[in-house]
């Protein structure tokens, strides 16, 4: 009899459990709206005067919320409509809306910069700020600025984005940021090859931090045009002068007369070049005779200039 009971005892475990693993988990309603308030009609279906009636102001455009079902129901009972949440435990509310593109917001700030400090060339480098900013559907995407504050010390500043710029529909969110100062240097209107020489209108204009174009970098066309690449440089980007040289006109491994000159001293000799070279630029030689390596500028196709500090002890000459 025990034995039975047991057996019974347990099926009858077993039916509970596999019936509490049939029931559906409390899962979200999803609700999409594009209008100032969530209503009756959007989650529950209802329509007349009843689908009319607000349950809650939705999202900012963009933005979510959470109802709890509960809540809902008990509005729709009181409006005498009949829903079920069928054993939902909340209902998410998505607002949509039109995303106002990140340049309108930067060019805002950096006219409301420019107007604060006199300097033009700032530009704002936002820290956490919304990764987009959005207007209601239909809206037009415009932007104001308010209660903007700079501290030039530490070149931060915070402001006020209102998106739109005016309407009751107008959002606020705080941003703050860093100002950056920013200047127009040459870069390459496309991609050129490396060994490429550069030409006038190989080159346009890109306005860069000026934390990035300090130093190396090519500030004038002047420095750019007749020279070659000597490594691969990305369109609209500035470009360090180390990634240019004057064109080859000596070539790793190939002859070159050398002119030496020293104290007393001026002769010609031939030597073999240790790495390409343009005109103007510092180049290793073997001396063919001697296979001394000396260090010399180059003058000209297959010319390099040899100056000694020192007459040397011996050397060959043509």
């Amino acid at each position: 009899m025990r034995s039975l009971r047991s057996i019974a005892t347990l099926i009858a475990t077993a039916a509970a459990l596999w019936s509490a693993a049939a029931l559906p988990a409390a899962a979200d309603a999803n609700v999409v709206v594009d209008g100032a308030w969530v209503t009756l009609g959007h989650i529950t279906g209802a329509t007349g005067t009843a689908g009319a009636v607000r349950v809650a102001p939705a999202p900012a455009p963009g933005g979510r919320s959470i109802l709890n079902t509960a809540d809902v129901a008990a509005v729709a009972r009181a409006n005498g409509v009949n829903w079920n949440p069928q054993g939902l435990r909340n209902v998410t509310v998505e607002r949509s809306g039109v995303v106002v593109p990140k340049t309108k917001i930067t060019d805002a700030l950096a006219t409301a910069l420019g107007r604060a400090t006199g300097n033009r060339a700032l530009q704002p480098d936002l820290i956490g700020a919304p990764t987009a900013f959005y207007v209601p559907t239909g809206a037009s995407p415009t932007v104001a600025i308010e209660n903007l504050e700079y501290d030039a010390p530490r070149g931060m500043f915070t402001a006020t984005v209102v998106t739109p710029a005016s309407g009751p529909d107008a959002q606020r969110t705080q941003v703050r940021g860093r100002a950056v100062s920013m200047a127009d240097v040459p870069v390459l209107i496309n991609a050129l090859a490396v060994g490429t020489v550069i030409q006038a209108d190989d080159i346009g204009w890109a306005s860069v931090r000026t934390d990035q174009s300090r130093g190396n970098v090519a500030s004038d066309p002047s420095q750019l045009v007749g020279q070659t690449l000597k490594r691969h440089v990305r369109a609209n980007e500035p470009i360090r002068l180390a990634d240019v040289q004057a064109p080859v006109v000596v070539a790793k491994n190939s002859t070159v007369m050398m002119v030496v000159e020293g104290p007393g001293l001026q002769l010609s000799a031939t030597g073999r070049a240790l790495e390409d070279a343009g005109v103007g630029a510092v180049v290793h030689v073997i001396n063919s005779q001697t296979h001394q390596t000396v260090e010399g500028v180059v003058e000209g196709p297959g010319r390099v200039r040899v100056t000694l500090r020192r007459a040397p002890v011996a050397i060959a000459a043509n």
